[in-house]
């Protein structure tokens, strides 16, 4: 329901700060706003970045870190290909 505030799993930053559990609203359109602290300001969530279960959230997190893992390998391919 709008308003009520649900647990969730924050994956937006995983590859920084890693997978974010907190309380959330979910505000339509299938995203959610939510604050990492009392100091921060509310932050919103697209669907795909957040989750209702941990298993989920870390199902997605494996899928971003395989990914990056394959860009940077190719970046280092491309740089050892190199010649001057």
């Amino acid at each position: 329901m709008r308003g009520e505030k649900i647990t969730v799993w924050i994956t937006k930053y995983t590859l920084t700060t890693g997978i974010m559990k907190t309380k959330a609203r979910e505000c339509g359109d299938g995203m959610v706003v939510y604050r990492r602290s009392a100091k921060h300001f509310e932050e919103y969530c697209h669907k795909g970045e957040w989750f209702t279960s941990e298993s989920d959230a870390k199902g997605k997190a494996e899928e971003m870190r395989t990914k990056k893992i394959r860009s940077l390998e190719k970046k280092l391919n491309q740089v050892k290909a190199m010649e001057f």
